[in-house]
């Protein structure tokens, strides 16, 4: 019985062991942005030892504790070499989605910075890749019906082509990927996209956009969250891209439950997009000759008006994903963020 016994709180110690040494190890590109600094606080929680890239101390300070530091910039090669030495599973959200930055810019960080990033990780034999990629790569081109992943890439800007190009670089590299077409993320944090347009909305400045019956392709940034650790963890997403959607939401309905939370009457006017497009250049061209930066850039009004809509059914079948944030709610929540941001 005594032999026994001993056996048993060998085997149970053996486990304990095995259960410390065997955490996955997980590096975070774009830890310091907004998804990035959120999936950091998940995977700690789900027991990750969790390291970040960031570009300079000013990132490093954003970072909660226990997280290791590698400093490197994606677009310098040489900058990145070790920072991915021992880590299981690499999410790539570092980005630039300055629209204003050029092509050459977007290329250079969205496209030749993801090829560096999977060149080192190759170096360091990391067993999975997770691209944030984006919808932008099908382009703003109605096509009548809900876009599937295997439906051809046609983007319409800059930031869209560089997106295509980070993908064909994840997908010729030497490490196994899998790539997630985001859509519009929403929640509290993104700042520039939403509260120049509540702000419109509250001051009864913003008219529907065409006939406000187009889709809009949201996503809550908790269900992102939740994305990136399934792509992170389940098999069968070796090599696979997903679309990564919210429900579906017409403008219209979008627009009014942002006034009906805001406390102010609905739109009545329909804009044409070509006015309003015209009309907030000449707005932005105002303001930069007062030396003023321009808030509300035309394409975040172009993704009001163009009609989107994008299957997931891949997601929610091979990933078990699916976006738990109403989208009432989730407005909701945008919209008391904003109220909150303007008691400051």
């Amino acid at each position: 019985m005594k032999k026994t016994q001993k056996k048993g709180r060998k085997k149970t110690k053996m486990v304990s062991i095995i259960a410390i040494t065997s955490k996955k190890r997980a590096l975070v590109t774009g830890a310091s942005g907004r998804v990035g600094g959120l999936l950091v606080e998940k995977l700690l929680q789900k027991g990750y030892v969790v390291r970040a890239l960031v570009r300079d101390s000013a990132g490093a300070e954003k970072l909660p504790s226990g997280v290791e530091v590698a400093f490197g910039n994606i677009t310098d090669p040489d900058s990145l070499k070790g920072c991915c030495e021992k880590v299981d599973v690499v999410f790539h959200l570092a980005a630039s989605i300055n629209y204003k930055a050029g092509r050459d810019v977007l290329q250079a960080v969205n496209g030749r910075g993801t090829a560096n990033m999977v060149t080192e990780a190759a170096h360091a034999n990391v067993k999975r890749f997770v691209y944030a990629s984006s919808i932008a790569v099908y382009g703003k081109v109605e096509r009548g019906r809900p876009l599937k992943e295997s439906d051809e890439l046609a983007p319409t800007d800059d930031y869209g082509a560089s997106k295509r190009a980070g993908e064909n670089a994840v997908r010729h590299g030497a490490v196994p990927f899998v790539i997630l077409r985001l859509g519009m993320v929403y929640g509290p944090g993104f700042d520039e996209a939403y509260l120049p347009l509540l702000k419109m909305l509250e001051k009864r400045r913003l008219s529907y956009v065409g006939s406000a019956d187009n889709n809009i392709p949201f996503v809550y940034v908790g269900d992102v969250v939740n994305a990136f650790l399934l792509a992170g963890e389940k098999y069968v997403a070796m090599g696979e891209t997903y679309n990564i959607v919210g429900e579906r939401i017409t403008q219209r309905q979008a627009l009014d439950l942002a006034c009906d939370y805001l406390g102010v009457p609905q739109p009545k006017l329909h804009a044409s997009p070509r006015f309003l497009t015209l009309s907030l250049n000449m707005l932005n061209a105002i303001e930069k000759m007062a030396g003023k930066k321009s808030k509300l850039i035309p394409e975040y009004i172009e993704v009001l008006y163009v009609d989107r809509s994008f299957d997931t059914d891949k997601a929610r079948m091979e990933l078990g994903w699916e976006p738990r944030k109403p989208i009432d709610r989730g407005i909701r929540e945008m919209v008391e963020y904003y109220k909150e941001k303007k008691k400051r």
